[in-house]
Order: structure tokens, then C-alpha cells, then sequence
């Protein structure tokens, strides 16, 4: 179901954490393991999810919104989630 970056053929792809707030982007793939993939499944984050970064700071979580809910990522998380 997930995708590898390389395998989208997108060059403008980025991790989550490197998009600055009021960015909107599409989630490409996620490149973590399964049980990331099952926890942005279950969170309703799948491969052409549009999402505005709300807040991104380099010392704390990602906060994104997803059809109109407010979604508080870990640094972790977002630096595995590849968007463009």
C-alpha cells in the first residue's frame, strides 16, 4: 500500500518535518516500518492525503490538518513521512 519514495518518481519529495507551517502538501509514501503504516492507516493517512502543516518547530511535534481535523505528529513520525 505504501510506497517508497524513489518509486513515485517525484523529485520534490520531502519529509514531513522540513514543511513549514501554512504548507500544504499530498502524503507520497510513508518509510517507516508496518507499524507506522498501520498508525497513519488507522489515522486515515493514506498515499494522496492533502494536508496543511499547521505549527512545525525543530524542537517539537508536527501538527497537520486532515480533512478538517487537527492531527499532532512526533518528530519521529514525521521525519519517516514523505510528502510533496
Amino acid at each position: 500500500m505504501f510506497r517508497n519514495a524513489e518509486e513515485t518518481g517525484q523529485s520534490n519529495i520531502r519529509p514531513l518535518s522540513l514543511i513549514k507551517a501554512g504548507e500544504n502538501v499530498k502524503l507520497i509514501s510513508i518509510a517507516g516500518g508496518q507499524q507506522l503504516q498501520a498508525r497513519m492507516l488507522a489515522l486515515g493517512l493514506l498515499p494522496g492525503t492533502s494536508m496543511e502543516v499547521l505549527k512545525n518547530r525543530s524542537d517539537g511535534p508536527v501538527i497537520i490538518i486532515v480533512k478538517g481535523s487537527r492531527l499532532v505528529l512526533g518528530r519521529g513520525m514525521s521525519q519517516d513521512i514523505m510528502v510533496c
